[in-house]
Order: C-alpha cells, then structure tokens, then sequence
C-alpha cells in the first residue's frame, strides 16, 4: 500500500513463574514457540516476593528471606542503595526528584525483585538464543501486580536490569488499573506525580513507560498519560 513502517509481533505476557526447573521448563517452551516473534513482552509478576505478595506486610518474614540470598549478593545490594540518594531530572525538563531508600524499603525491594530478575534474565539468554541474531525488542511488564508501582520499585528494577546489561525497550509499571474499562482511583494529582516519576526512571535507563491496560480510562487519565 506504499506505507513502510516497522512491524513487530508480540510474544504478548510471556509468564515468568519463577527460577525453579519446572517454571524454567515452561518458559523455554513458550520462547520456543515465540521465536518468530519481533517482540517479547515478559511479565514476571507470578515471582515478585517469590511468589508469595502477602509477606510484604511482614517485616520479620522480609527479613528472613533476604538472609536467604547469598551473603554477598546482600551486602552488594544494601552497599548500593540503602541511604543512597538517586537524583532523577523529570522528562518533562522541569526540575528533578530523589529518592533515597531505607534499609527496610531495601530489603524490601530486593526480596520482591530478586527471583524474578534472575528469571528475567535466564528468559531473556533463552530468547537471545532462539533470535540466533536476528533483531527483536523486548518489554519487561509488572503491570499485573496489584497496585501502583512505587518509583523506588520501579527504579531498583530498571537499575538491577542494567547491571546485568539488559536493556528493554519498554517498563510497564502497574498503574493502578484493576481491570479495563474501570478508571483509576484516588486523588488525580497523586496519579499524575507518580506517572511523571515512573516515566522520568524510565527515560533515565533508556526506555519508555509501556502503558497497559488502558482502556476505558477517563479523558483525564488519558490526557496525564499523554504528557
């Protein structure tokens, strides 16, 4: 039709369930059958907290599952973030935001992150094989996780993904959209400050803030999206 514009095929929300055999197993069937695709979309929501959300209430459970990472990987971890005040200029070029996380938010986030960046990353060596050179793009998306992602979650999972040399084209944080077709809920400047956030660390690792889910938002949730 004389339109030439780029193509892709998403390998749409492949699971990640976690590092175990049996998960890894599955995820390599999966990118078998995906591997004509253009563009993976992993979602590895299933792993966050290995697999159990409900212990992010627990600080004492937190803690035992940090003890259970590797010695060494603890001390990198709290040596890079805890106290450390990470300055990100807003996108829009209007200024700048820290943050600056506590042992506890650490902790935290590590035990949330850990498995599944490690599944990430054994998923996204299986993709790169299947390729076998040939381009594709890939996304990484917690948007299924309940909730809005907080910008030091989102931040220490773009930063972890760089150490490790992976570089996605797109983060899709969780937005707070429970289902399509129902808006967001709670005030809409909170909304709108933590969007500008998430796109800002987005940005600052290179990639766009992957938006899902967003059908039947309001002309309002839409337009925040849009700047």
């Amino acid at each position: 039709m004389g339109i030439h514009l780029p193509i892709v095929a998403d390998a749409d929300h492949i699971p990640i369930r976690g590092t175990a055999k049996r998960a890894m197993k599955e995820v390599s069937m999966l990118v078998e059958e995906a591997k004509d695709r253009t563009l993976f979309t992993l979602d590895p929501h299933f792993c966050l907290y290995g697999g159990r959300p409900t212990i992010q209430a627990d600080t004492k459970c937190l803690e035992k599952m940090f003890k259970k990472i590797p010695c060494e990987r603890q001390m990198e971890i709290l040596e890079r973030y805890e106290g450390k005040k990470f300055q990100i200029e807003y996108l829009s070029g209007k200024g700048s935001f820290s943050i600056q996380m506590t042992r506890e938010e650490v902790i935290d986030t590590a035990v949330r992150f850990e498995e599944a960046i490690e599944a990430i990353a054994k998923t996204w060596d299986m993709i790169e094989t299947v390729r076998a050179g040939r381009p594709y793009a890939m996304e990484v998306s917690i948007d299924e996780a309940p909730g809005i992602t907080e910008p030091h979650h989102f931040l220490y999972l773009a930063s972890e993904l760089a150490n490790r040399g992976l570089k996605p084209f797109s983060l899709a944080p969780g937005l707070g959209f429970t289902k399509k077709d129902i808006d967001i809920e709670g005030p809409k400047e909170r909304f709108r400050e933590t969007v500008s956030q998430l796109t800002s660390i987005a940005h600052q690792f290179g990639a766009l803030l992957g938006v899902h889910s967003g059908d039947g938002k309001s002309f309002s949730t839409r337009r925040t999206l849009a700047e």
